[in-house]
């Protein structure tokens, strides 16, 4: 958590020296640079426990191995991982929410107010517009920070989901209380936000699916090796089924992708629509005024 917080800020003084040339390369390469860190910063100690720590053995002070014992201790690497992984969400949903809904509405003024006993003083009567300008505006760095919480929630449950299955119930909970937080942030607390269009949701689609891509492959080394559901077998019989449960959901998902419509039909009619009224009615409109109508 505190080196998320340190990389905040020098993230962002890296991509300013870098003097992109439009605000779409600035904030995908700024989502780059979060989504490696947070990566290897959120996750590199669960892939341990995972696949290395098992295979670690434990020295006393005279540096000789125990025998039978390794670094996941006596509840075995499972249990390990499935208790860090519970601390570790936990702490980071709470933290989240602290500092995102809680801790903006604690301002110096208000403290003020407190040390200086006028805790029932009336605020001063100021119209809705003036009020809205005071607040700060809900900018990219703000959208990255939403974003940057969801892509790490999103990796604890994609890649880790057979050692904490709560984490499915946990994760549902804190989006939901997201979705509303979120309103309640964009109507009470920040200025209001000017739309605008955008192609897509940029860099963090690619930094989506690599951790979906990333995560079957964590599935299936946690089912087939870690959880030991498939020790009776030779070690090369293993190896067959892990790769064959990978081959399996990647078809499973090109399908599924290919199934589903990215486009619904109700956009595609007011795009079609709207390429009426842009590129057919003007020319009839013209036609008709030349012929005095």
């Amino acid at each position: 958590m505190i080196f998320k917080y340190l990389y905040s800020f020098i993230s962002k003084w890296l991509n300013d020296f870098e003097n992109h040339k439009t605000q779409t390369e600035y904030e995908d390469s700024m989502i780059t640079k979060l989504t490696m860190f947070s990566f290897f910063n959120s996750y590199i100690s669960f892939f341990y426990i995972a696949f290395i720590a098992g295979s670690v053995p434990v020295t006393n002070n005279d540096d000789l191995v125990v025998a039978g014992e390794t670094q996941c201790g006596l509840t075995g690497c499972m249990g390990m991982l499935s208790e860090n992984l519970f601390i570790v969400l936990i702490t980071d949903l709470t933290s989240n929410k602290f500092c995102e809904y809680v801790l903006p509405l604690i301002t110096v003024q208000e403290i003020w107010r407190v040390f200086t006993c006028n805790c029932y003083e009336k605020p001063k009567h100021e119209s809705k517009l003036l009020g809205q300008f005071k607040r700060e505006p809900y900018d990219f760095q703000g959208r990255l920070t939403d974003y940057t919480s969801l892509f790490v929630i999103f990796g604890y449950l994609v890649m880790f989901s057979p050692a904490l299955p709560i984490a499915s119930l946990l994760v549902a909970m804190s989006t939901a209380w997201e979705s509303r937080g979120d309103l309640m942030k964009l109507f009470h607390m920040f200025r209001r936000v000017q739309p605008h269009s955008a192609e897509d949701i940029g860099a963090w689609q690619g930094a989506f699916e690599t951790v979906t891509l990333v995560g079957i492959i964590s599935n299936s080394g946690l089912i087939v090796f870690t959880m030991g559901m498939f020790s009776v077998y030779t070690f090369e019989t293993q190896m067959w089924i892990f790769i064959g449960m990978q081959w399996f959901i990647y078809a499973a998902l090109s399908v599924s992708s290919a199934s589903v419509v990215d486009e619904p039909e109700r956009v595609t009619v007011q795009r079609k629509r709207g390429e009426y009224y842009s590129d057919v009615l003007p020319p009839l409109i013209g036609k008709t005024s030349a012929f005095g109508f």
